[in-house]
């Protein structure tokens, strides 16, 4: 099965990134949070950019409701920066390859995936910074539909079960996406 696959071959990267990144900390300051923000922003700007371009082949990604750009600008808001300030902010160029539907959905998987650890995350904030909801929206992005938007996802991950040569492709794609979230987050000038 594509998602088990999936799964087994990107647990370790995203285990490694979510310990190095640490949101979880009980330590986090606001400014910590902020500029985490800051740079999943200069991540997902490209990255839905970049989709955009290639086309809505296997998820239809220019649904609003998929949308995490609206929900991080929003966040940062709160966070004092202007419009203008957010999309001075620097953006990734180390962006996996987009240019198949398989590459597509492997990166998707990852995306798409963030989603449902974001609802911890959420709570976590919330609950240790104080933060509202209004300053959450990034890590809380799909609310109470997500488990929904995820079934969705998978729905598309499930029309290449039954084409073997393509989980290749579709894995390679998501690991290749945790690493250039892994790079910007945490190395090349990052957090």
């Amino acid at each position: 099965m594509l998602l088990t696959e999936l799964r087994a071959a990107t647990q370790p990267m995203h285990d490694a990134l979510e310990r190095r990144l640490n949101i979880a900390d009980p330590n986090l300051s606001r400014e910590r949070y902020f500029q985490i923000l800051r740079r999943f922003y200069g991540f997902y700007a490209p990255m839905e950019s970049a989709i955009a371009a290639y086309g809505t082949h296997t998820v239809d990604w220019l649904d609003a409701d998929r949308r995490k750009i609206p929900l991080l600008s929003s966040d940062l808001e709160f966070s004092g920066m202007s419009n203008r300030d957010i999309a001075r902010l620097p953006c990734c160029k180390d962006l996996p390859g987009l240019s198949n539907p398989a590459g597509h959905l492997g990166c998707m998987y990852v995306l798409e995936g963030a989603t449902l650890g974001g609802q911890v995350v959420s709570r976590h904030v919330k609950n240790h910074l104080g933060l509202t909801d209004a300053v959450t929206r990034f890590f809380n992005s799909y609310g109470s539909r997500v488990g929904e938007m995820w079934k969705s996802f998978c729905g598309h991950l499930g029309r290449v079960e039954n084409s073997p040569a393509a989980h290749g492709p579709v894995i390679a794609s998501a690991c290749a996406t945790f690493g250039a979230l892994d790079r910007w987050l945490l190395h090349d000038g990052g957090l």
